[in-house]
């Protein structure tokens, strides 16, 4: 596993080398070295994914259990949307957006609290494992309107399916 340092508050790209022989394969998906980032798995979750061009997001939660996460792409494709929320930041408001899957430059993300996250499915059948430092909490739990023009998010393709909770997220002014 190698750790890339993406230079926007702390994100983390993941490539993990998938080794293959007559049997499958073997990919180590996550391996704390203790230098790389301090994060402890308190929630794992999984997120199937059947059809392409499926949003998810942008969620994020607040203190006191703001949220790092470890997500990985374990098939298919995503648009990963990331969106700093966290007020004292220097990168307030700002976006960016990275394509991670298996057979992608990046397989995962480590992306730290202080983030609204998303993202958008670019095949069929994709499914991601999330790793979180903190639990659910539904009182804490927001998020942002994925198509607030304040963001201008460049997505690939216009979602298909998106849940009516997340089309009406808050604009970013009404945070």
């Amino acid at each position: 596993m190698e750790i890339e340092n993406l230079n926007f508050a702390g994100l983390l790209g993941i490539k993990a080398p998938s080794h293959e022989d007559f049997r499958g394969s073997f990919q180590r998906l996550f391996e704390f070295d203790g230098d790389s980032f301090n994060f402890s798995v308190l929630q794992a979750s999984i997120a199937r994914n059947p059809k392409a061009y499926t949003f998810r997001g942008l969620h994020f939660q607040t203190p006191p259990v703001s949220e790092s996460k470890l997500i990985m792409c374990i098939s298919g494709k995503i648009q990963e949307v990331l969106v700093q929320v966290e007020t004292t930041s220097e990168y307030y408001l700002q976006n960016r957006t990275i394509i991670i899957g298996p057979e992608e430059e990046f397989q995962g993300l480590f992306v730290p609290a202080g983030f609204a996250h998303g993202y958008l499915t670019l095949t069929d059948d994709t499914n991601l494992l999330y790793f979180m430092d903190k639990p659910y909490d539904p009182i804490n739990a927001k998020g942002v309107r994925w198509n607030d023009p304040a963001l201008s998010l460049e997505l690939i393709k216009k979602p298909r399916a998106i849940s009516i909770q997340d089309t009406e997220w808050p604009l970013l002014d009404q945070l």
